[in-house]
């Protein structure tokens, strides 16, 4: 997110050399996410700080383009747990389900 595409490349390339059959969670954001926030300026306007979104990726499978150590197991979302938290925007669930019937 807050990296470049070359930093994260280089960041997964070290971890992958170091840290042989190891697992990671990675939080990732879509690459339109990053363009829409280059247009609106997101991030200040929400959180009111200077910082900027400069990587996304579609889809996690694409890591595996990054390094062919990587191994991709599965794409999850926030919303998918604890749905009780969530109260009032609980419904953030339910993005990708419409997505597939689109």
């Amino acid at each position: 997110m807050y990296f470049t595409k070359h930093e994260v490349t280089g960041l997964l390339n070290k971890l992958v050399e170091s840290f042989h059959n190891a697992e990671m969670i990675l939080e990732t954001i879509p690459a339109s996410l990053v363009k829409q926030s280059e247009n609106q300026n997101l991030i200040k306007k929400q959180y009111y700080i200077e910082a900027q979104f400069h990587w996304g990726i579609k889809n996690g499978k694409n890591l595996e383009k990054i390094n062919d150590k990587i191994n991709y197991l599965e794409d999850w979302h926030y919303f998918d747990y604890h749905k009780d938290r969530w109260k009032s925007i609980s419904w953030f669930s339910l993005i990708p389900l419409f997505k597939q019937i689109r």
